[in-house]
């Protein structure tokens, strides 16, 4: 996948390079490496790192595929199967599309293109902080800006442009309990008990609204002002769409909120 893109980009006149990760750790297995690229040096123009991934999750037609997951099909309204269309293969493409676009057009791109496409998106991005670490202040040293195509739609008929991402917190419990097995009929209610315990832990730290209960983690939070409010609560989208077509519980009773929360 990774020469094949090496090969597209080239046709356009990027100036392509592989950066070799080396092995995952513990075996003889080499990383996909990561695709780079240059389009244009124009120290007038702003210059814009674009990321995407190539690698995809596994899957098989027996995950509910109604084609052969690595066989792009098109139906008859023109809707594209395949693995990778939307994450991320397809808005990966979308860069060299954009790029062929305005040359058919015969227009000048208005920014200067570095490109980093990764190839270890779905398994942890083994490799890549360091890399990116490697190359900061070399080959990214000029960025103004960063562009990520691995986002979504507010809904599947709404383009929307993702202004900024939220972070993820990881947290590990670990939770005593008794030393041994004891007979709830002898015991229940006397001595504690791990998973209640672990109940009221997590009861502890979000509400059922998921408000999070932590003290201070909202703290650094960038407060929505009430014109962005205003926005989203005029975005035409379905409730259907909002919840994204998964029927769990929303937590949520009004759109902003929902996509605030999203």
């Amino acid at each position: 996948m990774a020469a094949w893109i090496v090969s597209e980009m080239e046709l356009l006149g990027i100036d392509t390079r592989l950066k070799h990760l080396g092995k995952e750790e513990g075996t003889e297995l080499d990383l996909p490496p990561i695709v780079t690229g240059r389009l244009g040096t124009d120290p007038a123009k702003p210059t814009i790192l674009v990321y995407s991934h190539y690698d995809v999750q596994p899957a098989s037609v027996h995950d509910g595929w109604d084609h052969d997951p690595w066989d792009l099909t098109i139906d008859a309204d023109g809707t594209m199967h395949g693995r990778g269309t939307s994450d991320d293969k397809g808005p990966l493409l979308n860069w060299l599309n954009t790029i062929e676009a305005f040359r058919h057009a015969g227009e000048e791109i208005p920014v200067n293109i570095l490109f980093c496409f990764e190839g270890m998106e779905e398994s942890g991005s083994i490799g890549f902080r360091s890399a990116v670490k490697d190359e900061a202040t070399v080959y990214f040293r000029d960025v103004d800006a960063v562009c990520i195509t691995d986002t979504v739609w507010a809904s599947d008929t709404q383009p929307s442009v993702t202004r900024g991402l939220r972070g993820v917190l990881f947290y590990v419990l670990s939770i005593a309990g008794a030393e041994k097995d004891a007979h709830s009929g002898g015991f229940g209610g006397a001595i504690s008990e791990p998973m209640t315990d672990m109940v009221n832990i997590m009861a502890s730290l979000v509400d059922s609204k998921g408000k999070l209960l932590i003290p201070g983690v909202y703290d650094a939070i960038h407060i929505v002002t009430e014109e962005e409010r205003e926005s989203y609560r005029k975005m035409n989208i379905t409730k259907e769409a909002l919840a994204g077509g998964a029927g769990g519980r929303c937590l949520h009773e009004g759109q902003a909120d929902m996509l605030i929360s999203r």
